[in-house]
């Protein structure tokens, strides 16, 4: 069985097929799943690092998720130096450069074993989760791991050279350009004194960033990156021009992986080209990596750690046990990456989707996609599933849900569908608020069999995109007051209804519940009590996140 992994949201308008992955221990819905996560720092060092390092234990401590140091980065975590984090330690660490955890290159975590030992010290330290800063060989060394042993990770972009695929920034970048922007300036007080011209090397062995930015912000004569060639003719006419121009002095940048010459060489052909020219070498090296970040390093690197963490809790992080392997709907694939990829009520999907002829591709899983009318031919066993979720509206019998069961399904989840009973539904829903039917508070007497014949409801549709609001009136048999009800429900919340019930005393509006997973989030300040026994309870729900998010928790607890 492949790595548990939910590879996209659950629409809930269309048959999915999910497999259940290995459990390594009992999760229960009403907890949050990530509880504890390890952090390293890898490779080389960024300004930077240590705002982020901030950004992330903060993060986790808002989320009561225990954050778990590793010091000197993979080597670390191979020779289990791991210690919890506790508020001091990223006390006052935002101003300072380098990184309080430590930094090495680990040749063992280029091997399998040693890969191996890591995994086995991150597995008795109970990780749910890894988050690494560092650069490219850092990211690559996190992407065979997770796929290695599915530990999900989380990457933070830290290097100087700003070389990581998809981001514009990396921390320590900007730092780093001002670094360099700062030495030239300098150099250039003593390069106009003496009328010399300056070969400056700056970091950048694959990447020319450093050089190129910092070359224009400087006023280099001439900026040498690996990414280009260039014509040694051209340089010296450069030069020349420069001379004929009036320039007493010149600067010329070099990334230190440039490919066509060393600075050394480069400077000795410039000295026998032009004999009278004072030529001159600085080497800014390691410099460049430390020092206070700047503002801008600073607030990117928070951000970052902040996202991290936000990650983590993403719901494809979360539900680890759960992998989407088929969906079975009339729609075509394109369509279905258009749907996924683009929602008017919770914007873009944060994510990678595509299609090719029988597939949904999310984040680089492909997903079988298939279009039968008729669940008997659906080859659910090819698929190895374990559970299908129908949610058509019309397989809702054990007679005709049994075709997914021939198919070779496991189990069936039944999700209610449309309705067409009442006619008012079908009015205007912008226009209009619309009394409608709800099956809410029946299905309350059958799952609480006590209430029955006590309870009853009905709804309003308002012109809203989504979110609902429950306005519960209670009479009741024993006297009480609305704080010790607000404090009954808090306690539920952080306890025993955890991912459940969730409880908020601000002054929250119907779109600030967007995308809360909670199955209702009672608001302390909108209820009223009229007397001890008669009261008005008021708790909001995203019907459509929520509802999708309540399905996947009864499919690990079936599982």
């Amino acid at each position: 069985m492949s790595s548990p992994y939910l590879a996209m949201p659950i629409p809930i308008s269309e048959r999915i097929s999910i497999r259940i992955g290995d459990k390594r221990r009992k999760i229960r819905i009403n907890e949050m799943n990530v509880k504890r996560i390890g952090l390293l720092t890898s490779g080389g060092d960024s300004p930077g690092m240590n705002a982020a390092i901030r950004g992330v234990y903060k993060t986790c401590a808002a989320h009561d998720i225990e954050c778990y140091g590793i010091r000197r980065g993979y080597q670390g975590l191979i020779e289990n130096e791991i210690f919890k984090m506790e508020a001091m330690d990223v006390k006052q660490i935002i101003q300072l450069g380098g990184t309080i955890l430590l930094s090495a290159r680990s040749k063992d975590f280029f091997d399998y074993e040693g890969r191996k030992r890591a995994y086995q010290n991150l597995s008795e330290h109970d990780f749910d989760a890894l988050v690494t800063i560092g650069g490219d060989g850092t990211f690559t060394g996190a992407m065979k791991f997770e796929k290695e042993f599915g530990v999900p990770t989380i990457g933070i972009p830290g290097t100087i050279d700003n070389d990581i695929f998809g981001t514009d920034n990396t921390i320590g970048y900007d730092t780093a350009l001002n670094t360099v922007m700062e030495a030239v300036d300098k150099i250039r007080d003593t390069a106009t004194s003496h009328q010399r011209l300056f070969f400056v090397e700056v970091m950048g062995r694959d990447a020319g960033f450093i050089a190129l930015n910092s070359g224009i912000a400087s006023g280099a004569i001439e900026i040498l990156i690996p990414e280009t060639k260039y014509n040694m003719e051209e340089f010296f006419s450069n030069i020349e021009k420069g001379a004929i121009k009036g320039k007493i002095s010149n600067i010329v940048i070099v990334a230190e992986g440039e490919k066509n010459t060393n600075i050394y060489d480069l400077a000795e052909l410039t000295k026998k080209r032009f004999p009278s020219y004072e030529t001159r070498i600085s080497i800014l090296g390691h410099m460049q990596r430390g020092g206070s970040p700047t503002c801008a390093d600073r607030v990117l690197a928070s951000r970052l750690g902040v996202a991290a963490i936000d990650g983590l809790l993403e719901e494809s992080f979360n539900r680890k046990d759960i992998e989407v392997v088929g969906i079975n709907d009339l729609i075509d694939p394109d369509y279905m990456v258009y749907m996924l990829k683009y929602d008017s009520t919770h914007g873009r999907f944060k994510g990678e989707v595509s299609f090719d002829e029988n597939h949904l591709i999310v984040n680089g899983r492909k997903i079988r996609v298939t279009n039968k009318k008729d669940p008997n031919e659906l080859l659910w066993g090819e698929l190895a599933v374990d559970i299908v979720m129908e949610a058509t509206g019309l397989f809702l019998t054990k007679e005709t849900a049994q075709g997914h069961i021939n198919a070779g399904a496991k189990r069936v989840l039944m999700t209610d569908g449309p309705s067409s009973k009442d006619w008012r539904g079908g009015r205007a829903g912008m226009s209009n608020i619309i009394p409608s039917a709800t099956g809410a508070a029946k299905a309350v007497a059958l799952v609480i069999p006590e209430l029955n014949g006590k309870i009853t409801g009905m709804a309003f549709r308002v012109p809203t995109l989504d979110v609902s609001v429950v306005d519960l009136t209670v009479r009741l048999t024993k006297s009480t007051s609305y704080d010790e009800i607000k404090a009954c429900i808090k306690k539920a919340s952080e306890n025993e209804m955890k991912g459940i019930v969730a409880y908020t005393e601000d002054d929250v509006v119907s779109s600030d519940m967007l995308g809360m997973r909670e199955t209702c989030i009672f608001d302390a300040k909108a209820g009223i009590m009229l007397n001890p026994n008669f009261v008005k309870l008021v708790a909001w729900y995203d019907n459509e996140i929520g509802y999708s998010n309540k399905l996947l928790d009864l499919v690990e607890v079936w599982g």
